[in-house]
Formats: structure tokens, sequence, C-alpha cells
């Protein structure tokens, strides 16, 4: 099932803000044991406040994109590895792109490289086993790696996986419904309004970071 609220992007005056409408959704879903992940510094903000209305956990789970850089498939991402370096690839795309001997493998090395780099390298430290998972995005950058996140934490028998986002694009929230159990958004949008809006979704963004838990580092990727 996916929930969305307000069908316009309206920024946020804060990431307050943010949690405050994720929050009425999100109680109706009845959550046991809770636990909020962040893949992102951004995010982890956003879960912050989100933990102090549901009286829930918050940790890191970094996430970083294996990324092909041939000049033929620039910046296409194939793939994630995820804390304690777990790895996840996508099969299909790797016979699309007919990759060479060892690219896939140098890909992969890159990534587990970015990660270890990162402040954070491990993976969350708390069970998920049994557990509803909340996986928190704050709509400030890709949705990629909430996407591999939550194929990561499938093999970990949660309860229940639900994707938190702040604003997201309609079509991206729709395919985002086949890896989760629920997927709430705040505000969703047409493709196009949504990307005009990027990079000002949250009129007051700074005041309220004081909770950054580490980078995102590494290559962007273009396809929100």
């Amino acid at each position: 099932m996916t929930s969305t609220g307000q069908l316009h992007p309206r920024a946020f005056a804060d990431r307050t803000e943010a949690a405050q409408e994720l929050r009425g959704p999100l109680e109706r879903l009845e959550l046991r044991r809770v636990l909020l992940l962040a893949t992102d510094r951004h995010s982890m903000v956003l879960a912050h406040h989100l933990a102090e209305h549901l009286h829930a956990d918050r940790e890191y789970l970094p996430v970083e994109l294996v990324y092909l850089t041939d000049d033929t498939h620039p910046w296409t991402a194939v793939g994630a590895v995820t804390g304690r370096e777990q790895r996840q690839v996508d099969v299909d795309a790797l016979t699309h792109f007919r990759l060479a001997p060892g690219q896939l493998d140098a890909a992969v090395a890159d990534a587990e490289r970015r990660l270890r780099q990162s402040d954070l390298v491990t993976d969350t430290n708390s069970s998920v086993t049994g557990r509803d998972i909340v996986l928190v995005h704050d709509g400030t950058d890709s949705l990629q790696p909430l996407a591999w996140a939550a194929r990561s934490l499938r093999s970990r028998q949660p309860g229940r996986i639900i994707l938190a986002i702040a604003l997201a694009p309609d079509e991206a929230v729709a395919g985002l419904g086949r890896l989760a159990d629920e997927v709430v958004c705040a505000r969703s949008a047409a493709w196009y309004p949504w990307y005009q809006l990027h990079g000002r979704l949250y009129q007051h963004d700074g005041q309220h970071d004081g909770q950054h838990d580490g980078p995102h580092d590494g290559p962007h990727d273009g396809d929100r």
C-alpha cells in the first residue's frame, strides 16, 4: 500500500515540518519494535525528528552505489554495497550492458572503497529480525540508495519494511511500492515540478542539522 499526502511540491519550512507530516501516516500503521534507518546524512536529520515523535531507535545504514564509469555507460548504477559490505547486483542490468570480465569486480571494489572511507562504515548495530523497519528519505538526494537498502534488508527477515519519504515524484513512489510493505510519502509531485523544486526543498535548510551522521560521498546519480 502506498500513502501520499499533499499532491503539490510546496517546500517544507524545515525537516521538523516534514517529520510532522510523516508522523500521522506512520502512527496509523501501528508499528511494532520500530527501527528508523537513514542512508544519507540529510535523511538522518529527518530520522532524528521522527524518532522523537515515534519514540523509536534510529541508526545509519550506509549505502554506496556500484557505478559503471566507462565512456559507454557513465555513472550507471547496477548495484550497491551496504553496511558490512553486503553486495547487491542487478543481474538483468549486467546482461544488458554486456560487461567485460573484471568490469563488475572493479566497480564493486570502488563502491567498497567509498564505503570504507565514509565516517560510518558499519552496518546498523541493532537486529532487524522481526522488527518494523522504517527507511527514511528527506527527498533531497537520489532514491536509488533507499531502494537498494530495502532489497538488502529483506534478506534479514524484518517484520515489515516501510519507506518514509518527505517528497518524491509520483512515478518513483509507485516503483518503490514493489520493494516495501508500505510507502508513506508526505508530498508527491509530477516529475518536472519536483525536479525544479530540488535544491530548495527546505526553506531553512541547515537550521536543524545538528544531527548529521556521516557524509554521503561519491557521485550523485542524475536519474531521480
